[in-house]
């Protein structure tokens, strides 16, 4: 924690992104979802891919924030458009159930699609299903 806390205050992302992980899980630190976001903020700032997708797990899931699907489509399309498979996977599954968003299987399969492509087993799997 205090390397990344180092690198993080000097503005490096992937260190905010990993500050803010620790926090989110209580890896060596007691969890606090409000410190997660902040750090998670901080690097989505900078458009950090990951922290945009994990922005987008706490609004979906209502962690530490009222559960917004709305919200967690905004920030996993963010993700998403600079190819983060999380992000993809996560956003699928918003219009494949319609969460936030009409069900819209076609773009469901889009994303899906782009997640599978880059080697996501989950998303294999669904394509199979579906």
């Amino acid at each position: 924690m205090r390397w990344y806390q180092l690198a993080a205050a000097q503005g490096n992302a992937a260190a905010q992104t990993n500050v803010g992980y620790l926090y989110e899980k209580g890896l060596g630190i007691q969890q606090n979802y409000a410190e997660a976001m902040r750090w998670y903020r901080m690097a989505a700032d900078q458009g950090e891919p990951t922290a945009l997708n994990n922005i987008g797990v706490f609004y979906d899931n209502g962690y530490g924030v009222p559960q917004n699907y709305g919200e967690a489509i905004r920030w996993y399309e963010k993700a998403a458009n600079q190819g983060n498979i999380d992000a993809e996977y996560n956003l699928a599954l918003l219009y494949a159930d319609g969460r936030g968003v009409p069900s819209n299987l076609d773009e469901a399969r889009h994303w899906m699609q782009k997640a599978a492509d880059a080697g996501d087993p989950q998303a294999l799997v669904w394509l199979s299903l579906h």
